[in-house]
């Protein structure tokens, strides 16, 4: 085999030199400890050695003290930085399971010497991995040098090249030189150049000094004959000692594989991130068990603590249609379980009865007192709902937890957050099922290796994320507002919503009519048919055809974006009748084609999933179908909306906050002109149109509360003059003289948007009233647009952050009293500042008045909350 033995001393000194002020963040340096892993990574990576050592000084006197008092006499007492570097060293090596050896009373020297020789003399090749020079006397035909530094391996040539004799006269070599690293005297005044002549000219270092009257040079000569007794004094220093009393087999020095968790742990405390990375998923490395009896599972589930992380998994990834294929869990992260229930395939292995299994986990989750972890939870919890479990209890989910520290990131799967604070691999949903239809189809094997690691990798995130939650100030809103909404959105997408599919198919059908002939009208003012859906062929129809002058260059053409197409329709009537069509025909296809096919064909309802880490202020999203964008203003919105309907005997019931925005700005900014409206239940657009058009409310038209709830809102979104003048079409000149009348009215507003940029600017993030953070980086940005669009963040965020808490604590007391008062009506969805409900008729007042009580009682602000009800047969009427 080919043995590595590595100078340990050389190479952590070499380390820590060589790396300067690299520490962790809590200050502990870490440059030693992170070069010498490098070292040992490249020499396993690379070399891929059959078997491999460290060796040791050791801190005892050594017989070479005894020979010389001042041997490495003048070195300097090891840095305390390096002292502190060198148990996790140790342990590092440790960890990759490398024996190091380090013997009372010898350098490492003597160790790597003695090794080496044994393992030459069984024939194996032995790699001294050092920067020494001493070390080359080593050398033979069977034991070479070297150098991971330089990339390089010294052998016998090297040596005869170095210092013009062969390696067994390296000794003479020092001998005649000294050595300043180590302290060893030799002849004063001799150097390299002349110890190869005289090595040269004598066919040993006892020849030379039995012999000096040789020497031709008379000084030579005298230094020679006076320097006897420390020549003899330094080759014995620097001969290495081979027969060290080491009792060792060379079985023991055959690589292994790592503890890859022991390292984890090593290089998470140090943070060395760049290597955990290279550490395989944690899959192949915790341990786990495949549970095939319900005796079994009963044993592992009456050990379980006061906390179990679970994780399922399902045919698909739909909750509402899919079924739980297996459930795995943990409450210990170097143990986890799984246990299958419905796999399908060829030879599929014993699976417990599914029933019994729900049966047996059941009052587990349903534990107030045993904490339940998870990563998107609302997706398990929906699962296990339909298999008859309940998880009732503090919860703690990991996706919320990421996504609460870093609401600007895009992305929080298990996958992603587990790399970004853990730097584990692992895989991915689809990466398991690769080409099978179903998860039933995947082995259990793989199955349990995988659902295994999804739990406790949950598990380990928790402990990790919690506490910065707590650091950030971000605990309240997680364990206040986040974790009870899951069981409040579990419910809402369960309820779903009734669709009146034949109604959808005739508006289909009847804007199918209209989308043909706003078409034709567009063929017929363009002088042509062409692609309308293609911005290439348009752009040609507009600015060539019709000779109309672009106002927006893209990579591939000129615009024919919204914004160019208002303005061009000032000067033709094609581009209106482009956007028509263009909205039109989204509609069509987003929701009256798409929605009939998205019915549930267990329930006849229409199912929406919502998203708390989509959004970075804290309002939720939904998808599948996202049915917070249907149009409100419009016909064909107020249309599509009535398609939305109560079951027979049931009635819908919409509340609307009012103005939940400007309500919250009131507050924040303590204007007396906003606060002053609000506790006198004034229109507060009528109020604002007043006052920037200098007219009486009763003269206030309805042109210009449009204009004043556009500058209202504008406000809130930080809009420019600029942006305000394009909105309304109007001079920028008449913008911007609305919103310096809008800041003389309310000088509050103003004092609190300068005061939310100077916080934003020195923290670095704002806050909603709740403690809700966003960090707005964009703040910082040398690039003038992206400072400005981080100054509209800063000033929106946490208006609109706090409106999506209010909202949120209102359906969670809600929720809440619908549960108390044991009623049959049930929160169907949620739409920004809507609420949408659906009862029998004779619940209606009792609903409203719970409803409203909820809702205006959610948050305690210096203006009332209000809200707005309305109810109906569909959606179109209740609002």
């Amino acid at each position: 085999m080919d043995l590595y033995l590595i100078d340990g001393n050389s190479y952590v000194y070499r380390a820590f030199y060589a790396i300067k002020g690299l520490t962790n963040s809590k200050g502990f340096p870490t440059n030693a400890a992170f070069g010498f892993t490098n070292m040992l990574l490249k020499i396993i990576r690379e070399k891929k050695p059959g078997g491999l050592a460290v060796c040791f000084d050791s801190p005892a006197r050594t017989e070479r003290h005894e020979l010389f008092e001042d041997y490495k006499a003048q070195r300097p007492e090891t840095p305390s930085d390096l002292v502190a570097q060198l148990p996790y060293i140790r342990n590092i090596i440790s960890a990759f399971r490398i024996n190091a050896f380090e013997v009372p009373g010898y350098e490492a020297d003597d160790v790597i010497g003695t090794i080496a020789r044994k393992a030459a003399l069984e024939g194996h090749k032995v790699f001294i991995v050092t920067a020494d020079k001493d070390m080359l006397q080593l050398v033979d035909d069977n034991i070479k040098i070297y150098d991971p530094m330089k990339e390089r391996v010294l052998d016998a040539e090297y040596v005869r090249e170095r210092f013009g004799v062969g390696p067994e006269r390296v000794t003479e070599f020092m001998a005649l030189t000294g050595d300043s690293v180590d302290n060893i005297p030799g002849i004063k005044g001799v150097g390299e150049k002349t110890a190869k002549e005289l090595l040269s000219d004598f066919k040993s270092i006892e020849d030379l000094l039995g012999h000096p009257e040789r020497i031709k040079r008379d000084r030579l000569r005298k230094m020679v004959s006076a320097s006897r007794d420390i020549v003899i004094l330094s080759k014995k220093l620097a001969t290495i000692e081979t027969s060290v009393p080491l009792d060792i087999t060379l079985s023991e020095f055959v690589t292994a594989a790592p503890d890859w968790l022991s390292l984890l742990s090593i290089f998470k405390e140090l943070e060395f991130s760049s290597f955990m990375k290279l550490i395989p998923s944690l899959e192949t490395l915790r341990r786990y068990e495949t549970i095939d009896s319900l005796e079994r599972l009963g044993e592992v589930l009456s050990s379980v603590g006061d906390r179990i992380a679970f994780n399922t998994e399902a045919k698909g990834r739909n909750p509402l249609t899919d079924r739980i294929v297996g459930i795995a869990f943990c409450s210990e992260e170097d143990m986890a379980y799984y246990v299958p229930v419905s796999h399908s395939y060829p030879g599929v292995g014993k699976q417990p009865d599914k029933r019994g299994v729900f049966r047996h986990i059941s009052p587990l989750l349903g534990k107030h007192e045993v904490a339940k972890i998870g990563h998107n939870l609302k997706y398990d919890i929906m699962l296990l709902g339909h298999e008859g479990v309940r998880v009732e209890g503090v919860l703690y989910d990991t996706m919320i937890a990421a996504y609460l520290l870093n609401p600007n990131k895009t992305g929080h799967s298990l996958e992603e957050v587990s790399f970004e604070y853990l730097s584990a691999k692992k895989k991915s949903f689809v990466e398991v099922l690769k080409k099978r239809k179903s998860f039933e189809e995947v082995s259990i094997e793989e199955a349990a290796a995988y659902a295994t690691e999804d739990a406790a990798l949950s598990l380990e995130l928790r402990d990790v994320l919690f506490p910065k939650l707590r650091k950030e100030g971000l605990e309240k809103v997680y364990l206040d507002i986040e974790m009870p909404l899951i069981e409040v959105l579990v419910e809402i997408e369960k309820s779903g919503i009734k669709l009146d599919t034949t109604l959808l198919r005739g508006l289909a059908e009847e804007m199918a009519v209209e989308i043909d002939s706003i078409q034709k009208r567009i063929f017929f003012l363009s002088g042509e048919e062409f692609n309308i859906n293609s911005p290439k062929q348009l752009s040609r129809i507009l600015f060539q055809s019709l000779g109309l002058s672009p106002t927006k260059k893209t990579k591939t053409g000129f615009s024919t974006g919204m914004d160019v197409l208002e303005d061009l329709a000032e000067h033709h009537a094609l581009p209106m009748e482009v956007l028509h069509y263009r909205s039109l025909s989204k509609l069509k296809t987003t929701y009256l084609d798409v929605l009939p096919s998205l019915v549930n064909p267990e329930t006849s309802r229409i199912h929406t999933f919502f998203n708390q880490t989509a959004t970075a202020t804290g309002r939720l999203s939904s998808s599948d179908p996202n049915l917070q964008n249907i149009p409100i203003r419009g016909p064909w919105g107020k249309r599509i909306r009535q398609a939305f309907i109560a079951e027979e005997g049931n009635l819908l019931l919409s509340a609307d906050y009012s103005q939940v925005e400007l309500r919250v700005l009131a507050h924040v900014s303590k204007d007396e002109g906003l606060s002053e409206a609000f506790h006198k239940g004034l229109d507060i657009h009528v109020r604002t149109a007043s006052e920037i058009f200098g007219v009486p409310l009763s003269e206030v038209t309805q042109d210009m509360r449009r204009t004043a709830k556009t500058v209202n809102f504008g406000v809130i979104y930080g809009i420019s003059a600029f942006g305000l003048s394009e909105t309304l079409n109007i001079e920028r000149a008449d913008a911007q003289k609305y919103i310096s009348q809008y800041f003389d009215r309310h000088p509050g507003v103003r004092k609190y948007i300068e005061g939310v940029l100077l916080e934003a600017a020195r923290q670095g993030y704002v806050t909603t009233l709740f403690g809700r953070k966003r960090p707005v980086p964009e703040l910082k940005s040398h690039n003038k647009n992206t400072r400005q669009q981080g100054e509209r963040l800063a000033v929106n965020s946490p208006i609109q952050g706090t409106a999506a808490d209010i909202i949120k604590i209102a359906m969670i007391r809600i929720s809440k009293r619908l549960r108390e008062e044991a009623v049959q009506a049930r929160m169907i969805l949620q739409v920004h500042d809507e609420l949408l409900f659906e009862l029998p008729g004779h619940e209606l007042q009792k609903i409203r008045l719970i409803v409203r009580e909820e809702m205006e009682g959610a948050a305690e602000l210096s203006v009332p909350l209000k809200i707005e009800l309305g109810h109906g047969q569909n959606w179109a009427v209740a609002h």
